[in-house]
């Protein structure tokens, strides 16, 4: 049995670089299309170009409403073909953070896709315009997209474009997944590129894409190139030409931390996992990608705990474990001095005076020196924790956020409400998650990222059958939110009771009306 053959990194990279170089064809100049109509959308004005199609804005004459419009030139054959089975695709996917399409047609020589228009743009502008993202708003985008990938990823459907132009903001909380256009369908067996044509955008090509068709754990890799974006405002690996670039095929990323000093070592180990050039060393989908992300968020070797007095007082925080940690140097600094002592006055028992007889030194003659511990033996009480690291809250003016991927509230009301409350609140509805009651508490317990954060996180999962929907909600405080898990319950409890009125929105209000009645 012969050896395999080992291909030369040099000969692979060309290979990807003149397989790159194919994909890039003249275009037929077409002349613009602001001010026609296709079907009953008026073209307003050009959006972008992108590799296959012009974007524009239009108005749906029919519905009133701004739509933006993929437009295709029916002579562009392949990309053609790739436009319809983006409408195809995308057709039957209905999660929350995909974009929807409204609309497919032909008109004349037009193909187009009708879409929602969202003013907000692309992640790509927002780290333009911003720079970095915060660890923690990082996360929140990296779980909705994640969720969004992994959804495609059950149905049989690959992204393989995955990058921060491709990305979507409704809102500062809320990103939509788009442009489909390069999916690929896993059991599919037709195929619309040519042998060893490489799709996708080179900085974000796993490097086994050189050898070995598109797969999840190239979109984890992508997952992991776009955190790292996020986090840093640079990508791991770039250069002036495919072939530059390819060469992260052999080297390894500048770890994160390096370039942001806020990242933590937790954060850092996820996303340098999830860049491995071993596949089988990454994690095993997005989803596991984004849930190892959640608890490095929550792992550090972090901030001060609070008195004992509060940290008793809710078991149900993710701040109070470092309490532990306190009392223990704590006390091994008092048996720490409490050694030193004895073992000073048993090797110098002899020179000591009776404590029954004090002597009178004479006069001028030179003191005997004291043994008592030296001061540096006693704990400082700077380890105490100090009662300013309390925050005296505020009733005025408190932040309040709310992400509604279910569309389930009225965000103005909720946070109308949050402001009786001395501590800001975060408010999380969804019902596209999939796991168990215990796992969303988790999702809950990782959303309160401050000490002083309220947390109210709502599931909704469609019934089986005719019975209305199961809704599951978790309330959680940080360690400086003087609350005690009995409290927490009424204010659940009081939801559940108002949301049979059918109002989310009643619901969240009563329970924020009983979290200040409680005394948060």
């Amino acid at each position: 049995m012969s050896p395999p053959t080992v291909v030369p990194l040099t000969r692979r990279i060309l290979v990807f670089y003149n397989a790159f170089k194919a994909r890039r064809k003249i275009k037929v100049t077409m002349p613009t299309l602001e001010g026609t109509t296709l079907g009953r959308y008026h073209l307003i004005c050009q959006l972008g170009q992108g590799g296959m199609a012009e974007v524009y804005l239009a108005s749906d004459d029919q519905l009133h409403r701004k739509v933006a419009i993929k437009v295709v030139h029916l002579s562009q054959e392949d990309d053609i073909a790739r436009f319809r089975r983006e409408a195809e695709l995308l057709g039957p996917l209905t999660h929350e953070h995909i974009l929807p399409v409204f609309d497919f047609g032909v008109q004349g020589p037009w193909h187009y896709l009708v879409m929602p228009y969202l003013s907000e743009g692309t992640l790509r502008d927002r780290l333009q315009v911003r720079g970095p993202l915060s660890s923690e708003e990082a996360g929140l985008l990296l779980e909705q997209i994640a969720s969004a990938v992994h959804y495609a990823h059950e149905r049989g459907i690959l992204h393989r474009d995955l990058k921060p132009s491709n990305i979507l903001l409704r809102d500062e909380t809320f990103v939509y997944v788009a442009d489909f256009g390069i999916a690929k369908v896993l059991s599919q067996k037709r195929k619309l590129t040519q042998t060893g044509v490489v799709l996708g955008t080179p900085e974000y090509l796993a490097p086994e894409l050189l050898e070995q068709p598109a797969s999840p754990s190239t979109e984890v890799y992508a997952l992991g190139v776009l955190l790292y974006e996020m986090l840093t405002g640079q990508l791991p690996f770039t250069g002036p030409t495919a072939l530059a670039i390819m060469q992260q095929a052999s080297a390894p990323p500048v770890p994160p931390s390096h370039l942001n000093p806020t990242i933590s070592l937790p954060v850092d180990r996820v996303v340098l996992r999830a860049l491995e050039k071993d596949p089988a060393c990454r994690f095993p989908t997005p989803q596991a990608l984004a849930q190892a992300y959640r608890r490095a968020l929550v792992e550090p070797a972090a901030p001060l705990p609070s008195p004992p007095a509060l940290a008793s007082t809710s078991r149900r925080s993710a701040w109070s474990r470092p309490l532990a940690l306190l009392i223990v140097g704590l006390l091994g600094a008092l048996l720490l001095s409490a050694v030193a002592f004895w073992f000073g006055t048993t090797l110098h028992g002899a020179s000591l005076p009776a404590p029954a007889h004090t002597q009178v030194a004479p006069v001028g003659a030179i003191p005997a020196p004291t043994l008592i511990p030296s001061p540096t033996l006693i704990p400082s009480p700077t380890l105490i924790p100090s009662p300013t690291l309390i925050p005296s809250p505020t009733a005025t003016s408190t932040p309040c956020s709310v992400t509604d991927g279910a569309h389930l509230l009225d965000p103005a009301q909720v946070c109308q409400a949050a402001h009786t409350l001395a501590y800001p609140v975060t408010v999380y509805a969804t019902n596209t998650f999939s796991q168990g009651d215990s796992q969303f508490d988790s999702l809950s317990q990782s959303l309160v990222t401050s000490p002083r954060l309220i947390v109210i996180a709502i599931k909704v999962q469609p019934s089986a059958g005719p019975g209305p929907p199961q809704v599951h909600v978790d309330i959680v405080g940080g360690i400086f939110v003087p609350l005690t898990d009995a409290q927490y319950h009424q204010a659940i409890n009081v939801f559940y009771q108002a949301v049979q009125t059918g109002s989310f929105t009643l619901a969240t209000l009563k329970a924020i009306q009983t979290l200040h009645m409680e005394g948060a």
